[in-house]
C-alpha cells in the first residue's frame, strides 16, 4: 500500500503556503458556523486513539493533502504527533506537546 504513494504525490505538500492553511482553517470556521456547532476538536496521537478521519483532516488541514495523497499519516514534525485542536467561531486553540 505504502508504495501506491510515489514521490510526485508527497511533493504537492511542498506547495501548501501559510495562505493556504489559513483558508483551510476559515473554511472549517465557516462550515462550524454553519452547522450552528459550538466547535471542532481534533486530537491526534494516542489521545484520539490514531483515529483515521482526525488523520484525514490533520493531513488536510496542516499538510495541505488531499486526494489519495491525504491517506499518508505523516506529521510535520515529531512533536506534533501529539496535539489537541479546537476551532471554534470565536475562539480556536492549538496545544502541542512540549
Amino acid at each position: 500500500m505504502l508504495q501506491y504513494f510515489s514521490e510526485s504525490k508527497v511533493a504537492e505538500s511542498a506547495k501548501y503556503s501559510p495562505e493556504d492553511f489559513l483558508f483551510r482553517w476559515k473554511k472549517l470556521e465557516r462550515i462550524i458556523e454553519k452547522e450552528s456547532l459550538d466547535g471542532l476538536l481534533i486530537i491526534t496521537g494516542l489521545d484520539g486513539a490514531e483515529h483515521i478521519n482526525t488523520s484525514f483532516l490533520f493531513n488536510w488541514l496542516f499538510l495541505g493533502l488531499s486526494g489519495s495523497s491525504i491517506y499518508a499519516n505523516r506529521y510535520l514534525d515529531p512533536i506534533y504527533s501529539e496535539m489537541i485542536v479546537f476551532i471554534g467561531t470565536k475562539e480556536n486553540f492549538i496545544f502541542v506537546t512540549p
